[in-house]
């Protein structure tokens, strides 16, 4: 592969999504990226979508065809290790008939793969799977169900995202709040997500759906929700249907979402497709206590509340009375958000990840500059 003598290791990351899409993969790539970079690592992103800059390229965005084309660019770079994320196909361009094209392949899954009903994509994704040298999940429930899967997949670890430090001070707290023209007296609540998948936007469907039992004890709440994507109409249009309009805020993608979490006294997070979201420790590391329902909280590698996060059902009712219980307790708030302020601090930092990312690749934790 590359490494002469004294040259910089390489490490190849493939990926469906990367700047200016904002969303976990791209926030897991990057810190990554950044983080084996400041290491001494050489490291070049090719993706599916994005924009391409300084060591990033885009390629073409069908999926056979993005096989093909990174394929080449693979060839030509000569990584050391891939590391493919996300979809079958970045992991499929990693490899060939012809054997792999680096020494070591690591496939990361974002959320769990979605089974075919054709029996041929079925058979070919357990084949492509068992080219990489190791798969990795980044929520232990996550692991679980992949491993009952997918059994003859031998070396399979946990590899949980990193958080990235989100810039939140009292002034940018008080722009976010003036931004939405609130009374001084509302109590925020926030949620984020991409608004594009169906199974995590029904999760904020069900969220839209609690907020008229929440006004019922707290007329003056507000919910933000942070993100965009195509179901934002959709949504939009169920919190006019409920009356909630005013009190339901969709201000679109955020680079730095920091200022509206930290506003607001809880994060809810409700997702039926989320294995680890990135949003929920950016939350949690702002001191933010969560509330997400369990489908999202059982992936945690500890128990959710050592964590600060309070794990609900996920119907309307059960994220309601959470959401209730904790606005009517202060003293509760706070205990939950210094709690999982301080768990994610000390565990969920790039540099851990990126320890456990150089064994996986084979590379020594530091490289000499």
């Amino acid at each position: 592969m590359s490494s002469l003598v004294g040259q910089s290791p390489r490490v190849a990351m493939v990926t469906p999504y990367y700047r200016p899409i904002i969303g976990g993969i791209t926030t897991f790539v990057e810190g990554l990226s950044a983080t084996l970079e400041a290491r001494g690592v050489e490291v070049r992103i090719w993706t599916q979508h994005g924009a391409p800059g300084r060591s990033i390229e885009k390629g073409p965005e069908d999926p056979v065809r993005f096989i093909l084309w990174a394929r080449r660019r693979l060839r030509e770079w000569k990584p050391d290790a891939i590391h493919a994320h996300a979809h079958w196909y970045t992991l499929a361009a990693g490899t060939s008939l012809r054997g792999p094209l680096a020494s070591r392949i690591v496939f990361t899954i974002h959320t769990d793969l979605e089974p075919s009903a054709n029996p041929f994509k079925e058979w070919m994704l357990h084949r492509t799977l068992h080219r990489s040298d190791v798969v990795t999940c980044l929520g232990a429930g996550s692991m679980e169900r992949f491993r009952a899967r997918f059994p003859l997949v031998q070396t399979v670890r946990l590899l949980s995202p990193g958080v990235r430090r989100l810039a939140s001070d009292p002034e940018s707290v008080a722009r976010a709040r003036r931004t939405l023209g609130i009374e001084d007296s509302a109590i925020l609540l926030c949620s984020l997500s991409m608004m594009v998948w169906p199974r995590k936007v029904r999760g904020l469907s069900v969220l839209l759906a609690a907020m008229p039992i929440i006004f019922n004890r707290f007329p003056n709440a507000v919910l933000v929700i942070v993100g965009d994507g195509p179901y934002r109409s959709r949504l939009e249009e169920q919190a006019r249907t409920l009356g909630i309009e005013k009190a339901a805020r969709f201000v679109g993608a955020q680079d730095n979402p920091g200022p509206y979490i930290s506003a607001s006294s809880l994060f809810v997070y409700c997702s039926y497709r989320d294995v680890f979201p990135q949003a929920l420790l950016e939350a949690l590391s702002l001191g933010v206590p969560v509330v997400a329902n369990e489908e999202v909280a059982s992936n945690l590698p500890i128990d959710p509340i050592e964590m600060g996060v309070v794990s609900v059902r996920g119907t309307e009712a059960a994220i309601a009375e959470s959401v209730v219980s904790l606005l009517e307790d202060a003293n509760r708030r706070r205990e939950l958000g210094a709690r999982g302020q301080s768990v994610v601090r000390s565990r969920y930092s790039w540099e851990n990840v990126a320890d456990q990312a150089m064994a996986l690749y084979g590379l020594p934790s530091r490289q000499a500059r």
